[in-house]
């Protein structure tokens, strides 16, 4: 066997076992665990030996449960998703070290962080697809428990695969990320907004809710936000991203400002600051959810949506001061 097709064994092994718990950990866990204790695959790295064992096994089959039902509940699966954006890396980047236990250290973090590069963007693109179907106007929460078990089911495909077929699990671990790219900034900024709006939601209960002063806002969104002259209302903010927004990529989260100037959305740019005035709107709605508040507006020219997160003031403070100050 030459080195290439050995190496595509080893890396097939390895990264669609990542991808897979960037997927579904547990899943992947238990999977792996009781397929070799079985002996439905026979090449299971000496290293991760340990996953045989019957409490390994135990726990991650109870904690499969407990994702599979937050996933359903109203708050939860947004929350344990937010979680695992630092879990599902870590994890998959320390199951690949151990895989490589034999070799010199330098080999092990080379495919640890590999590792956790993959598990990061599987959860990423999963996670940042659940947001979109969460916010799409077509879709319901059937869709969201398809897609739900469609995730899990690939995961537990792929983590078969990578030890059945590696060379066939690496090609879709290629593909994957490629498409990745390819969705790219939509799929990530909704990825980040749903972790974000997640924070946010539980913070809420340790601190006040409403509107930040322009003085408490950071320093680079008061950059462009104008102070306020004398005798007149001074700007303010709360967090939120944009839908629709000419200007602003969907999913961009910053800050809308409301003041004596007007109404904008200010986002942090790569370089700078950037500060968007809101369109004037003809009509207006509010749609509740459990992460953020949707206020849905009618313009002249395009219909768009800020997703308002709650540890900012009621949507419908919000609405009544947007529409004040149009």
């Amino acid at each position: 066997m030459n080195p290439l097709p050995a190496f595509a064994v080893v890396a097939g092994q390895l990264l669609g076992t990542a991808f897979a718990c960037g997927l579904n950990l547990y899943a992947t866990v238990g999977l792996l665990g009781i397929a070799s204790r079985m002996g439905w695959i026979t090449q299971l790295p000496p290293g991760l030996r340990g996953l045989e064992n019957l409490l390994v096994i135990g726990a991650a089959v109870l904690l499969f449960l407990v994702e599979f039902i937050a996933e359903k509940v109203k708050y939860a699966g947004a929350i344990w998703d937010a979680v695992h954006t630092v879990v599902r890396p870590v994890t998959a980047a320390l199951l690949v070290v151990l895989a490589l236990e034999t070799m010199p250290w330098q080999i092990r973090l080379a495919g640890g962080l590999a590792a956790a590069v993959v598990a990061f963007t599987a959860h990423g693109s999963q996670a940042g697809l659940r947001v979109l179907i969460a916010n799409s106007r077509f879709t319901g929460p059937l869709a969201i428990t398809l897609t739900t078990l469609a995730i899990d089911a690939l995961a537990i495909a792929l983590a078969l695969s990578a030890q059945l077929d590696p060379q066939s699990a690496l090609a879709v671990v290629i593909g994957a990320m490629v498409l990745s790219l390819l969705l790219g900034p939509r799929l990530w900024r909704a990825a980040g907004f749903g972790a974000e709006a997640a924070t946010r939601r539980v913070f809420r209960f340790f601190g006040r809710q409403g509107w930040l002063a322009r003085d408490r806002l950071p320093r680079s969104i008061r950059a462009v936000v104008p102070a306020p002259d004398l005798g007149r209302s001074p700007a303010r903010g709360a967090r939120a991203a944009a839908i629709g927004l000419p200007g602003a990529g969907a999913y961009r989260t910053g800050w809308l400002v409301v003041g004596n100037d007007g109404n904008a959305f200010v986002f942090q740019s790569f370089m700078s600051a950037r500060r968007i005035v809101l369109p004037a709107f003809t009509a207006s709605r509010i749609e509740p959810g459990p992460l953020s508040d949707s206020l849905h507006f009618e313009s002249g020219k395009r219909p768009f949506t800020l997703l308002l997160l709650k540890d900012g003031p009621p949507a419908e403070q919000a609405l009544a001061e947007l529409l004040e100050h149009q």
